[in-house]
């Protein structure tokens, strides 16, 4: 996966490792206020992990959100056609700026299972077995996704999206690299 890694000022912590008052977001990253109060209070995701195909994960702490180029490939996306995405038949992928919010998970790379599109002002997974996925939650605010997080941390398994994800087309705003 092609990353390119925007740096920025880490947050202050105290001596027992609590988010003090001056935490803040590295420069760039864009994040609704929802979610930056809730990794501000150090909360992470209150689920059954026995449920949740990933199993038990953690959402990084503020300081460390950074925006990533990650590569995005069409080819295997049931529902996009070689009319819709011109590059669909070329190796290759789009580039996408994407955060990504898990730092850990128990049954697989914690990368980019939960992310923040910026450009697209959209939370989404970017998964696939040997090409990457991206699908997005179009309709999710952090606070749907806390109040329920499972169905969005499994959707990237399951057929039907769990009914809160849709394939992302890339094709009309990022560039392709082949």
């Amino acid at each position: 996966m092609f990353f390119d890694l925007f740096k920025g000022n880490s947050g202050a912590r105290s001596d027992n490792n609590e988010v003090t008052a001056n935490v803040v977001v590295n420069p760039g990253v864009d994040i609704p206020e929802d979610l930056k109060d809730f990794l501000t209070q150090g909360k992470q995701l209150d689920y059954d992990r026995f449920q949740c195909d990933a199993g038990l994960v953690k959402l990084k702490n503020l300081q460390s959100l950074k925006v990533e180029n990650v590569e995005i490939s069409t080819k295997r996306v049931k529902n996009i056609s070689e009319q819709d995405d011109p590059n669909k038949n070329r190796n290759g992928a789009y580039i996408v700026p994407a955060v990504s919010l898990i730092s850990e998970c128990r049954n697989f790379d914690p990368d980019f299972i939960l992310l923040w599109l910026p450009g697209e002002k959209m939370f989404g997974s970017l998964g696939g077995e040997y090409v990457n996925e991206l699908l997005v939650f179009p309709n999710a605010s952090w606070t749907d996704i806390v109040n329920d997080p499972i169905p969005y941390i499994n959707s990237q398994w399951r057929a039907d999206y769990n009914n809160v994800a849709q394939d992302f087309n890339p094709w009309q705003k990022y560039p392709f690299k082949g």
